[in-house]
């Protein structure tokens, strides 16, 4: 999979099956990063209707929009993956630690 294939990159990443958990998240942030905007928005809207947690919504929005983010809104107990993704923001300087 290589870096400037972004099918290839959003078929790794699953755009096709579904928008649950950090990976509807990671979809939608990739095709964005990708230029796919009208993609990337379908992506977020997808994994905000399948995301039940409206602080958890808000907060990758921020993200998505590349506003600053507050920190992640879940307990490190149950963060996952979403951690993966605060921890990368923070590194980048788009959310708060």
């Amino acid at each position: 999979m290589g870096r400037n294939d972004p099918e290839a990159r959003a078929r790794a990443l699953g755009a096709g099956t579904g928008a649950a958990g950090a990976g509807g998240l990671v979809t939608a942030l990739t095709l964005r990063d990708d230029g796919r905007r009208a993609d990337a928005a379908q992506a977020l809207a997808s994994w905000s209707a399948a995301t039940p947690q409206a602080d958890l919504v808000a907060w990758g929005r921020a993200l998505f929009d590349g506003r600053p983010a507050a920190p992640l809104p879940l307990p490190a107990t149950e963060a996952w993956d979403y951690g993966l993704i605060a921890a990368l923001a923070a590194s980048e300087g788009t959310v708060a630690r």
